[in-house]
């Protein structure tokens, strides 16, 4: 199906063709505006690509500067011959949609999002090749608008990887990137390999042992809190990285039990994080039945006080997250706080078996890493450090017992949790 302009090479004068074909245009807006439901406007771009292209926006040229401007011709080649005509928008939430006019194709594409390619990748054929891209998910395009947030600070080995879309999701299939913190928290564990930034992995999976056994004998909540301050990995290995970390912060509302804070391109990023004792229960089952779980009342408190926090410091220039750890996982009715979860906005709610689970990812995905050298970070990530002996509490020794990498760390995490005659902290 090819596209419904082709400039006439009879007519020399571009103005002359302009006004022969807007008659053409006129008549095929309304029809995009009736299947779009809004507003199509129709603006000249050039003879040799577009003619007149098609927006559900209102344009005003500024000096010289064209409506697509660079990238265009490209755009065209690869548009030309499957699409009857081009739409573009402000307001798509996508790189692009593809409809029906009739039994013909068209295509809509979010110009901004374009830019952006354009702005970041400068070849402009890899730009339109990655930005037309099928993904099946709407997910996997903004991981990937993400990823080239990163591109500036990476070899020219790995820019020509970091355009290639097979290859950028098959890393997101791989190691199950699922949203933007994970795809970022698989950017910081791999400037961990680049860096070298850890000796060896045993030392990681002796502090999860030990977690897990803080966790399994219900520890007051103060060994809890100096623990996990030592090992802020273990809750996103983000946090490990922030150049401002404090056991307490005294705010208007209260305490957070830790704040972290990271300059981030001029934003700063905050991290408040509240912790609650392991056994404490989430949820109950006694008012409406097992099907319908409802938040105990100390939960609710706890979740009440976390957003307080996040109240009190956010503001201009600065992005607060409130992280509330409480509870464990042990029955069908404490996964309602995944559903819980789905709801909130700015606060997460993990439950203590959560933060076991995410240290275990994180030293699964370390050693493939490793094994794999996916490097593709920017240098200021990679230049940093992250030291496992540093993330020992004062006083304690640094020696562990060594363990086979071939050993399963589920199993040893079990081997050493087991029931014992220890007393409660």
């Amino acid at each position: 199906m090819p596209y419904y302009f082709r400039a006439d090479p009879s007519i020399r004068n571009s103005n002359k063709l302009k006004g022969y074909e807007e008659s053409h245009a006129r008549s095929i807006a309304p029809q995009i505006a009736s299947l779009l439901h809004t507003t199509i406007n129709y603006y000249w771009t050039r003879r040799d690509t577009f003619g007149f292209i098609f927006t559900d926006f209102e344009y005003t040229q500024q000096g010289h500067q064209r409506l697509i401007g660079k990238g265009e011709l490209d755009l065209f080649r690869r548009l030309k011959d499957d699409f009857y005509c081009v739409v573009l928008s402000n307001s798509l939430g996508r790189n692009y949609e593809v409809f029906e006019l009739g039994r013909r194709k068209c295509i809509r594409i979010n110009l901004d999002y374009f830019k952006d390619f354009l702005a970041v990748v400068r070849d402009s054929s890899k730009t339109v090749r990655l930005f037309l891209y099928r993904f099946d998910k709407q997910d996997d395009e903004e991981l990937i608008r993400r990823w080239l947030k990163n591109y500036d600070g990476f070899d020219e080995v790995q820019k020509e990887a970091a355009t290639d879309p097979d290859w950028m999701r098959g890393t997101i299939e791989k190691y199950n990137i699922q949203d933007v913190q994970s795809l970022e928290a698989l950017i910081t564990l791999a400037s961990a390999i680049q860096s070298k930034a850890f000796s060896k992995l045993e030392p990681w999976e002796e502090k999860l042992i030990e977690f897990q056994k803080l966790v399994d004998e219900d520890a007051l909540e103060s060994r809890l809190h100096d623990f996990l301050f030592n090992n802020l990995w273990m809750i996103d290995i983000q946090y490990q990285f922030y150049e401002k970390k404090l056991r307490k912060q005294t705010l208007e509302v209260g305490e957070p039990d830790i704040a972290l804070y990271q300059d981030a391109l001029g934003i700063e990023r905050v991290a408040l994080i509240e912790l609650k004792r392991a056994e404490k229960n989430n949820v109950s089952t006694s008012y409406r039945g097992e099907s319908k779980p409802v938040i105990m009342a100390e939960f609710g408190r706890a979740l009440s006080q976390t957003i307080h926090y996040i109240e009190d410091l956010k503001g201009k220039g600065r992005m607060v997250e409130g992280i509330l750890i409480i509870g464990r996982k042990r029955d069908m009715k404490d996964w309602f706080v995944e559903t819980f979860n789905s709801y909130l906005h700015g606060v997460r709610v993990l439950t203590y078996d959560d933060i076991i689970q995410r240290a275990k990812n994180t030293i699964t995905t370390l050693r493939d890493l490793e094994a794999d050298s996916i490097q593709n970070v920017p240098p200021e990530l990679a230049n940093q450090t992250l030291q496992p002996s540093s993330m020992l509490s004062e006083g304690e020794d640094d020696s562990s017992t060594q363990i086979s990498p071939s050993d399963s760390l589920d199993s040893r995490v079990a081997e050493n949790t087991a029931p014992d005659d220890t007393n409660q902290a």
